[in-house]
């Protein structure tokens, strides 16, 4: 792994150059925290000696790592680096990403790193602490900095189980994985479960590493640009912003606050409109996109709002959508869901029902305690905006409220239930948080959630403005 390190590091600074199109020595300029995790196992020294290279770590690694900090714009507000070397069960954590904030302090650092030949490869281990050491821990960003973990390797995981769940747990927290071999040993499965892309892994030999390092470096500034874009300014405040701008190859969408991952069906798309540039396109029915777990927070469970919640997205939802949608049998046609609808999930639904009871769209929130639910037997054929707010209590502004186009429409009524359970915690647009059906289609723009219960005056304001 180190020898990887060392080559990859050596190629970043000309890649950096040809990514830019400028000369070699033009760095790449990202916002971005980039986590280097090298394999240091004792194989990888072997492989060195074998490929005709003597102290591989100290005549390849540390110079690579070091031409590779140097090819980036290092600083609070361009790159920020993290290292680790790892193999045994406990890596060694070289520095954070608030540790140095110059290239300066970080070669320095590398110029005292020691060989290491740990005799496993504990790279779930490694996936772990990288999050929760590295990411969890770093200085929190206003930039919307891309979060890259560049997994250098000679061989496959000592702990296999481990390391692909730990993968999974990194890329639902929105951390892009490049997993880069080193040799002939690491499977080609596990280098495409474990990258955030099929396009973002790589293998090089051992002998060759050094002259292959201008894909790696591509790789590492391509990976910057994760797709999500900043959260419009209109939304400060936001605890979440999905602003639904990009996708990649995954069908992967990021989040702009949190760097949450959201995952579209091979139905639903990302489509460019005049009015409102890129927008989520879900208009095909089974078109939909799992927005991952909230278990815990204010969005799944509306007992823990202490200060309230609100919703706002906008959203197109016609009568010829909802119509494809009944004849395919879709008489419940959800737009949102993080629970509210069955015994063992609390949370909020806006769906359109045709049923016996009731025909037209409702919005529904769920406590451990009562219903809250707002009736509304039409809305806009064309782009609204669509806002709610809720906040457990008996006041004027309390309960359950319905905004469209930023003013009030509705309140919702209060029916007494117990529901002491709160399993289903997954945030899903386009079906219900549980199960393969009801079906709905629209375009959306801009879902912004606040752990907050805003005024109706500030709601009006927001959903007043331009999208973008």
């Amino acid at each position: 792994m180190l020898v990887k390190i060392c080559s990859i590091i050596c190629v970043l600074s000309v890649a950096a150059s040809l990514v830019s199109g400028a000369d070699p020595t033009e760095k790449c300029k990202v916002a971005a925290d980039i986590a280097l995790v090298v394999d240091a196992s004792q194989s990888v020294e072997l492989g060195g000696r074998i490929a005709g290279i003597k102290d591989y770590f100290q005549n390849v690694i540390k110079e690579g790592l070091k031409t590779i900090v140097q090819s980036f714009e290092v600083s609070p507000k361009g790159v920020r680096f993290a290292l680790m070397l790892y193999g045994a069960k406990e890596p060694l954590l070289l520095f954070d990403f608030n540790k140095f904030k110059t290239v300066e302090e970080i070669v320095a650092e590398i110029d005292k790193l020691p060989t290491k030949n740990f005799l496993d490869t504990y790279t779930g281990v490694a996936f772990q602490k990288a999050k929760t050491e590295f990411f969890d821990k770093a200085t929190a960003r206003s930039d919307n900095a891309a979060n890259i973990l560049v997994l250098l390797t000679d061989g496959d995981p000592t702990d296999a189980v481990q390391a692909d769940a730990a993968a999974e747990q990194l890329k639902k927290a929105g951390i892009k994985i490049m997993p880069i071999a080193l040799g002939n040993s690491v499977k080609e499965d596990n280098l495409k479960k474990w990258a955030s892309d099929e396009s973002l892994n790589f293998r090089a030999q051992f002998k060759t590493f050094g002259s292959e390092v201008t894909k790696i470096v591509d790789l590492v500034c391509k990976g910057s640009k994760l797709a999500h874009a900043e959260c419009p300014a209109k939304f400060n405040g936001a605890n979440y912003c999905w602003t639904f701008e990009a996708v990649n190859n995954l069908k992967q969408t990021v989040e702009s606050v949190k760097k949450k991952v959201g995952t579209l069906s091979e139905k639903a798309k990302i489509t460019a409109t005049a009015s409102h540039g890129n927008v989520l396109d879900l208009t095909t029915t089974g078109a939909t996109v799992d927005l991952g777990s909230y278990q815990g927070e204010c969005l799944t469970d509306p007992d823990t709002c202490q200060e309230g919640i609100t919703v706002i997205f906008w959203i197109k939802i016609t009568s010829s959508m909802i119509n494809a949608n009944l004849q395919a049998g879709n008489t419940h046609q959800y737009v949102i869901s993080t629970g509210g609808q069955r015994r063992d999930s609390r949370g909020f639904a806006f769906l359109y029902q045709k049923d016996a009871q009731f025909t037209g769209f409702k919005l529904q929130l769920q406590t451990s305690t009562a219903d809250y639910v707002v009736q509304l037997p039409q809305i806009p054929e064309t782009w609204f905006a669509f806002a709610f707010t809720f906040k457990n209590g008996m006041g004027a502004s309390d309960g359950l409220i319905y905004y469209q186009n930023g003013k009030k429409e509705g309140k919702g009524a209060r029916i007494i239930g117990n529901y002491a359970t709160d399993l289903v915690t997954k945030m899903t647009l386009g079906k219900p948080n549980k199960g393969e059906q009801f079906f709905g289609s629209f375009m959306m723009n801009n879902l912004v959630i606040y752990y907050k219960a805003l005024p109706a005056d500030q709601i009006f304001t927001i959903v007043t403005g331009n999208f973008h």
